[in-house]
């Protein structure tokens, strides 16, 4: 089968990450799986890259060799580029040589050009108004695009505006931000204004397919979902949603999953011992309140449970998670067993993807929002 290869060339806010570096995730990562059978992403952005250095390390030439007609090349670059005392920094002259260079190298191939303005970081002033940090090399991309002709995504522009609708508290919950302890590859905590969670890089990737779509440069065609929620399914108690238990939500995923699903769970206590299975990947599962939302069970070592087999630590979870791609927000997990009663599994998190954070508790409740 002949694939449209779609190529990723850019910094660490596009790139793919290593596990050691979860839950903080590029937009590249979730902006794969938004289209169908016949397009392959190829992601080549590379933490603390620049175009100068992009370049010089024959990264570029790589992605000059694998690309052919009919392809297209999505460029991202400008944090690194634009910091004097990085070895990385490039000169504004020489950054749009740069961007220049790729886009007619990209065009020599029959392939389509994409630039993209360097994504937004998080800063706010004292008043809560978000700052540009990106307006001499933002306006650089523009200027290339506009004078050959280039398609553009603004995500410069289009990210500030986010952040500002979110404020400076809200808008945290787009970055890698980690309290100490919350997450074992960061134990002492983590306050990143540039670098995204996994909820972030999912708006970034929103932004970016919506825009895609907007320009109508072909690639639409080919986008599989809309890029705002997907199929979405309600969960209520009371039956007037779509179902009454979580469980049979999770169940009514299709096995082999490649499209955003959203479970939206409404305030009530669900008590039911849930598993999410590794064929049902890329389900977002929502609650109405972070607090009135609450999933829970008892199981914990030493007891037996109702299928008459004993319990021990690796099954003593109220929820688990076996899909890569799984995102959970304004939501509560919990593990009712007591403190008393021996260990007992809040959440287990065996994919990788959007949620990362594997949990253990001791009938600890745990939010995540």
């Amino acid at each position: 089968m002949a694939y449209i290869t779609v190529w990723l060339v850019g910094d660490s806010t596009m790139a793919d990450k290593e596990i050691k570096a979860y839950p903080e995730t590029g937009w590249g990562m979730p902006f794969a799986y938004f289209f169908d059978s016949t397009v392959k992403v190829v992601n080549t952005a590379k933490n603390g890259r620049s175009t100068k250095s992009f370049i010089h390390e024959g990264r570029w030439d790589a992605v000059e060799k694998g690309m052919k007609g009919g392809d297209y090349v999505l460029i991202q670059f400008g944090h690194n580029d634009e910091v004097p005392t990085k070895a990385t920094y490039t000169p504004p002259a020489e950054y749009e040589a740069n961007l220049i260079r790729m886009v007619e190298a990209a065009r020599s191939r029959k392939v389509v050009p994409v630039l993209i303005t360097p994504v937004a970081r998080r800063k706010f002033d004292a008043v809560g108004v978000i700052q540009e940090t990106h307006a001499e090399y933002a306006a650089i991309v523009r200027r290339v695009a506009s004078e050959h002709g280039v398609a553009l995504i603004d995500l410069d522009k289009e990210s500030l505006e986010l952040l500002q609708r979110l404020g400076t508290e809200g808008s945290k919950a787009l970055f890698n931000y980690l309290e100490p302890g919350e997450h074992p590859n960061y134990p002492d905590g983590r306050q990143d204004d540039t670098h995204f969670s996994e909820l972030g890089a999912r708006k970034m990737a929103e932004i970016v397919l919506r825009d895609l779509k907007k320009l109508k440069l072909g690639l639409e065609e080919h986008i599989g979902v809309n890029n705002k929620e997907g199929k979405r399914m309600t969960v209520a108690k009371d039956g007037s949603g779509d179902f009454r238990t979580v469980q049979a939500a999770f169940d009514a995923v299709p096995m082999n999953n490649q499209r955003p699903v959203t479970v939206y769970v409404r305030d009530g206590v669900y008590r039911e011992k849930l598993h999410l299975d590794s064929t049902k990947r890329w389900v977002t599962l929502e609650g109405e309140s972070r607090f009135g939302t609450i999933l829970t069970y008892d199981e914990h070592t030493g007891m037996v449970n109702p299928q008459g087999d004993s319990v021990n630590t690796r099954n003593a979870y109220s929820c688990r998670i076996s899909a890569d791609d799984f995102c959970a927000r304004n939501i509560t997990f919990r593990n009712d067993a007591g403190f008393s009663a021996g260990q007992a599994v809040g959440v287990e998190a065996r994919g990788t993807g959007l949620f990362s954070r594997v949990v253990g508790s001791w009938g600890i409740r745990i939010s995540f929002f």
